[in-house]
């Protein structure tokens, strides 16, 4: 690959995957010596093996092993949505719930990226009651860190 090449080929990766490594950098500099840190691990939803899971990360205590499961979501919840979803799309609750319940956590984590650095706001929680999910889901916007 020639310096032309590879330098275009910098403005070719997606920036869901930039968004994800600065996750892990984040994630391993701030919890990395507390939490064992798995990314992008896979797994199957259905015993058949018919439908792949792959989350984000998936964090567990080194001490207590508590575990839950995080997926970044590297676009912008929907201001105009004012209802009790926050902003958050049905099928991204769909899809952390399935990698929460499949895991066997009882917490799960959506990552957005924060839409304004000066106003990054607290984490929104969403309880399912059911005897698998005892924790809760919870769904945060991330600043970068300057």
């Amino acid at each position: 690959m020639n310096d032309t090449t590879q330098a275009n080929y910098c403005f070719l990766v997606p920036m869901e995957y930039v968004f994800e490594d600065f996750l892990r950098g984040f994630i391993e500099e701030v919890l990395g010596e507390e939490y064992e840190v798995e990314y992008q691990k896979t797994g199957w939803l259905t015993d058949e093996k018919a439908f792949q899971l792959r989350h984000d990360l998936f964090l567990t205590h080194r001490t207590t092993k508590y575990a839950l499961v995080a997926d970044a979501k590297y676009k912008l919840r929907d201001e105009e949505e004012t209802n009790k979803k926050a902003g958050v799309a049905q099928s991204d609750m769909y899809q952390l719930v399935s990698y929460a319940l499949r895991s066997g956590c009882a917490t799960g984590l959506l990552l957005y990226p924060a839409q304004d650095q000066m106003a990054v706001l607290a984490p929104i929680k969403f309880t399912v009651s059911s005897c698998f999910m005892l924790g809760g889901l919870f769904m945060c916007g991330l600043a970068a860190c300057h």
